[in-house]
């Protein structure tokens, strides 16, 4: 079967969206991690102002350019996917096992 460009447009539009929400869901954890410690974290001002609305307008831009919505769902999830694994990790200390 051959496939033309508007594949890896398409996949490449699908793995902004991933990457976007990936972003956007750090910028959020650092957020609320220093909200609920009430102290100043590491990456707190960059996240609130450079990588937080980067991401979300990454997700809101290329919503429309992804033909199959649910494409574009299933990037956000994986996106979302990564954050809680990061997360897991990181409350264990970075060990995987």
């Amino acid at each position: 079967m051959k496939r033309g460009y508007g594949c890896l447009i398409t996949n490449a539009l699908t793995m902004l969206v991933i990457l976007g929400t990936l972003v956007a869901g750090n910028a959020i954890t650092h957020t609320i991690t220093a909200l609920s410690i009430l102290q100043y974290g590491p990456g707190l001002v960059s996240s609130i102002f450079i990588w937080g609305p980067l991401g979300i307008a990454t997700v809101i831009r290329y919503k429309r350019y992804i033909d199959d919505q649910r494409q574009y769902w299933i990037a956000i999830a994986i996106g979302v996917g990564v954050n809680v694994i990061v997360g897991i990790l990181t409350m264990r200390g970075g060990r995987v096992v």
